[in-house]
């Protein structure tokens, strides 16, 4: 059976892209790789620096659960299908690029603002991708505020257009929260702010966005400009 057309993501926008959208993707994937490496060497440094505990009737009225392999597959599958819808075109591309940006470097801000002490009786959490990537296959465990896991899956609600998508994704941004929550992986606060993080990415990424794609369409139409004057 045919699925239909309004369902599957169309890549259409990559078959008409100028040099000057090919430029500011370049740019944004380069910022991007940047921002991943200074993640990487800032989480090994937040893991040196001592914290403070908070207080959380959630978690102190429930055991701690092991969820690493649901979480996991819930993480990085809702990740991967969502990336299918939103990189349609190298414009959502540079979106995706920036807002992701903001949501880490805002981490990064808050992690660095705001030194938690894990739970005493978190469970750690099993991710072959982080291992391999921002753990650099370290045991982190101060990673907190706010939450990494949830807040990718909510920044890319935000910024999936297809509504049963949409629904899906912060669906399944509450499962994965909630699981973290079980496995006191997070402090119930953390997986709460992530929802405001993601939000606040998303508005500056498309921001920046829509600046970038601004100037692209300037620097064309000056350049249609130059070239019928020497015509």
């Amino acid at each position: 059976m045919r699925m239909s057309s309004h369902v599957l993501p169309h890549l259409n926008g990559w078959q008409r892209i100028d040099k000057a959208v090919m430029l500011n993707l370049i740019v944004t994937i380069g910022l991007i790789a940047m921002t991943f490496i200074s993640v990487t060497n800032f989480l090994a440094f937040n893991e040196t620096r001592s914290g403070f505990y908070i207080p959380d009737p959630i978690i102190d009225q429930i055991a701690p659960v092991q969820l690493s392999t649901p979480i996991f597959i819930g993480t990085y599958s809702t990740v991967f299908i969502g990336l299918l819808f939103v990189l349609r075109s190298p414009n959502m591309l540079i979106k995706v690029n920036l807002s992701v940006i903001c949501l880490l470097v805002m981490r990064m801000g808050c992690m660095y603002c705001v030194p938690l002490n894990p739970p005493d009786d978190m469970i750690l959490l099993v991710d072959p991708f982080l291992a391999s990537t921002f753990y650099d296959d370290q045991v982190l465990t101060r990673d907190l505020f706010f939450s990494g896991h949830t807040s990718s899956i909510v920044l890319l609600a935000l910024l999936v257009e297809h509504r049963w998508m949409k629904n899906g994704l912060f669906i399944l941004s509450s499962i994965v929260g909630s699981m973290l929550i079980l496995q006191h992986v997070h402090y119930s606060v953390d997986v709460i702010a992530a929802y405001f993080f993601a939000w606040i990415a998303y508005r500056l990424g498309r921001a920046m966005a829509d600046q970038t794609l601004l100037y692209s369409r300037f620097f064309r139409l000056r350049m249609s400009q130059r070239i019928r004057a020497e015509f």
